[in-house]
Order: structure tokens, then C-alpha cells, then sequence
């Protein structure tokens, strides 16, 4: 299944309007991260392995420059760097994230 947040593509299975998945779908499973193999957003790595049927690439330290993670309410592409010193919520809309996203980095960087 694929929806658009704010014109880019979020790929994962049973997508809400705002990137919620089958997997994650609380009020603040909102964020999206963008594969390193693909250059695409999933809703989360079990998407990712259930739609493309392989392992979801974290992204690598030496693409730190680049949006990986996307808020799922107003589509701002964020680092690893600011996803990750952001308190919990979206440096643009302020909508709050799920803190325990945080457990799952090793899955989306390197």
C-alpha cells in the first residue's frame, strides 16, 4: 500500500493518512523512515520486509546530511541528527512522536 504525506510516498501495510501502520498505530506512530537501498519511506522495517520481501537498510552515517525520517502530520523531512535531538515531537508542527521509536534505531541507522 503506498500513500502520499505531503507529495512523498509512504510505503507499508494498512497506511493511515499520517503513516500509521498495521505494526504501529497509536496516536504518535506518525514518523516514516526512508530505506537506504530503496531511497524510500516506510512506515516501519517490518513494512518494508512484508512489502519489498527483504531486510530494511538503515541509512548510513555517511548520508547523515540527508532527511531520512518523516513526520507522518505535515511531511517534514528530518536527519537522523535532528530526528533524534527533536524532545519527541516535530520541529515544524510540533505534533508529538512516539518516544519509544528511539529503542528501534539500530533498525533505521548506522
Amino acid at each position: 500500500m503506498k500513500i502520499n504525506v505531503d507529495h512523498t510516498p509512504v510505503y507499508g501495510l494498512d497506511l493511515d493518512e499520517k503513516s500509521r501502520c498495521q505494526h504501529y498505530h497509536t496516536a504518535v506512530d506518525i514518523i516514516s523512515n526512508a530505506c537506504a537501498c530503496c531511497d524510500s519511506f516506510y512506515a516501519c522495517a517490518r513494512c518494508h520486509q512484508a512489502v519489498m520481501n527483504r531486510p530494511f537498510q538503515p541509512f548510513p552515517a555517511s548520508r547523515r546530511k540527508e532527511g531520512c525520517v518523516m513526520c507522518g502530520n505535515c511531511g517534514y523531512k528530518m536527519t537522523k541528527e535532528v530526528y533524534q535531538t527533536a524532545n519527541d515531537q516535530c520541529p515544524e508542527c510540533d505534533h508529538p512522536f512516539n518516544p519509544n521509536c528511539k529503542q528501534h534505531a539500530k533498525w533505521y541507522f548506522s
